[in-house]
């Protein structure tokens, strides 16, 4: 494994609940920056000791991708992800109907033209529906 992804602070016994998320969030970053090369790695002569560590550190690893997709999973995540996507979709189509009032001011005939074909499609439902 990449030295410098892994955390040797995974052998240690973790006591508080802040040295706990700590460790997480690192094996979280180191997770994010792994390849499955980086776990397919043959390093022989390694001992048992690093093997244990390696061990200790993918499990730590492993814990902190479940623990990530399970929060996102839960309804409050999912509801927040719906609330972002809504809002995100929301600030487009605003953009989009700025940018196109924007092609009427400024004369444009394309613009003219499917504003011209939505009022006289928007007129003729109204008429048909009042002699409906």
């Amino acid at each position: 494994m990449n030295p410098e992804l892994t955390s040797n602070s995974s052998a240690l016994p973790l006591t508080s609940k802040a040295e706990k998320d700590d460790a997480l969030a690192k094996a979280r970053l180191a997770a994010s920056l792994k390849t499955a090369q980086d776990y397919e790695q043959d390093t022989p002569n390694r001992s048992i000791a690093e093997i244990s560590a390696d061990l200790a550190q993918v499990r730590l690893e492993l814990s902190a991708t479940v623990s990530e997709l399970t929060s996102q999973l839960t309804p409050a995540g999912l509801t927040q992800q719906a609330k972002t996507q809504a809002h995100h979709k929301l600030a487009d189509l605003k953009t989009q109907t700025l940018n196109f009032k924007n092609e009427i001011v400024n004369g444009n005939p394309q613009a003219w033209k499917v504003l011209l074909t939505i009022t006289a499609g928007i007129a003729g439902v109204l008429i048909w529906r009042t002699f409906k």
